[in-house]
């Protein structure tokens, strides 16, 4: 093998490397959606694929699921959330979280994280309210300056209004609320899949490898 020849290996050989390596990073969880669900402000089929960055809205009567290594999200009707590849930032509406990984959340300066790898949670937001409730596992919540735990079966109730100056801390809820809260989601869940068909589609993301 001459030399030319054993340079040209040598730099393909780094070149399929580093492509790898990029494609490794670029972070993608799959979108179910069941009615008027959009990505980017785009309209999109039952199933497509998005990445780090992306924002998604669901309309009125609509619900959408999103599935990464070791997480899910069930994202309720009016909601809009981003992606952002280890976690999601929800602006708008509810969600239902379910992770074995420790997957955190955000909802404007609340940050919600589970205590240990596997837990499930519900978020609401009400108005100038956000309800947490810890439906598998404990969670860890810092709202500004204050930080709490929520244990589960636990519920609690946020103004998303509060400054960080505020005193005193939320009390949780009764687990009875919790329990409510239980099921409402598993209904909704039962109907987003119902309504899901198994279409492939191209990723409608700008971001994608």
């Amino acid at each position: 093998m001459n030399k030319r020849l054993s340079q040209a290996l040598v730099l393909f050989v780094i070149f399929t490397l580093a492509c790898g390596d990029a494609m490794a990073s670029v972070a993608a969880a799959t979108l179910h959606g069941n009615g008027g669900v959009s990505v980017n402000g785009n309209p999109v089929m039952p199933t497509t694929t998005v990445f780090g960055g992306d924002m998604i809205e669901t309309a009125p009567n609509a619900a959408a699921n999103l599935t990464m290594n070791g997480s899910s999200v069930l994202v309720g009707q009016n909601s809009s959330l981003v992606f952002n590849g280890q976690g999601v930032s929800i602006a708008s509406g509810s969600a239902v979280l379910q992770t074995s990984l420790g997957m955190a959340a955000q909802f404007h300066s609340v940050t919600i994280t589970p205590s240990q790898p596997s837990a499930k949670f519900k978020l609401q937001q009400r108005g100038h309210t956000l309800n947490v409730a810890a439906l598998e596992g404990n969670l860890s919540i810092v709202n500004g300056i204050s930080s709490f735990d929520l244990t589960a079966g636990k519920s609690i109730d946020i103004d998303l209004n509060a400054k960080d100056s505020d005193s005193g801390v939320p009390q949780p809820a009764d687990s009875t609320n919790a329990g409510g809260i239980i099921a409402g989601a598993g209904a909704v869940l039962a109907v987003a899949i119902a309504g899901i068909v198994a279409v492939s589609q191209k990723p409608v993301s700008p971001a994608g490898p």
